[in-house]
Parts: C-alpha cells; structure tokens; sequence
C-alpha cells in the first residue's frame, strides 16, 4: 500500500476507512497478526492520532477491530471469541476508571455544594452496584 497518497491528503475520510480495513484484512487477522499503530498509520500515511480517531468511528459502525498490549500488541481484525475478549479487556477497565472518576467528582461536588448535581452522567447508586459486579467479576477491588 502506497502510503504518498494519504501523506498528501488525497485519500477521503471514506476511503482511509476502506483502506484501513484493507490493510488489516491483509495483515492483521486475528490478534497473533496485530501490527503496531505506528506501522498502520505509516501505511496509510497517517497520524496515529488520526488511526486512532479511524479505528473510533469504525468500531462505532460496527467494525470489529480490536487492540492488544503485550507480546502481540497492535490493531487486528477481531475474528473469534478469543479476538474479541482480548482485543476489547482494555475498554472495560478504561470504562470503569473513568466512571470512578466521574463518580468520586460526583460525590466532591456534591460535598462542595451541598446538593446532588441534577445532569448526573447516570444513576450514581447503580453504577456503584454494577462497578462492583464488574470489578468482582474481573477479580478487582472496586
């Protein structure tokens, strides 16, 4: 793949999508094939800010790319059970951190201000309850 086109901007956001699945179709199926970020976007002539923002809008469409740390650390095309629940473990544990986050700026503001804020992100006792049945079931300490 010719990486001249997208370093000039001559590939539209459409077909930087096509192409990047093209890409990994082709060399990256199944997480033992990951290739690292920084080799995709090179490819494609990118930024890997950009292949990020990519990789963002297509899963969000239902593309099933997946991304791994470790001995086979890169992006991949998800194609198994076992593609899937190692390419997505990082989003879980991202996910509850960041509502821990929103959660403890929840209970500060509401100690500063004394009041509950009323554009709360979700219900804050259920997410207690499930950051628990969550941590519990990853084998962590909520």
């Amino acid at each position: 793949m010719s990486t001249e086109a997208g370093v000039h901007g001559a590939i539209a956001a459409g077909d930087l999508k096509s192409a990047l699945l093209d890409l990994l179709g082709e060399h990256a199926r199944g997480y033992v094939s990951a290739k690292h970020g920084s080799w995709v976007a090179e490819e494609l002539g990118i930024t890997e800010r950009m292949l990020r923002s990519l990789v963002a809008e297509l899963r969000l469409e239902g593309e099933l790319i997946g991304t791994t740390n470790g001995e086979h650390s890169g992006y991949f095309l998800i194609e198994s059970e076992t593609d899937l629940s190692l390419g997505t473990a990082h989003l879980r544990s991202r996910a509850i951190s960041m509502f821990q986050v929103h959660r403890a700026m929840q209970r500060a503001a509401a100690e500063r201000f004394g009041q509950r804020l009323s554009d709360r992100l979700f219900d804050l006792e259920e997410f207690d309850r499930r950051t628990a049945e969550l941590a519990a079931a990853q084998g962590a300490e909520p």
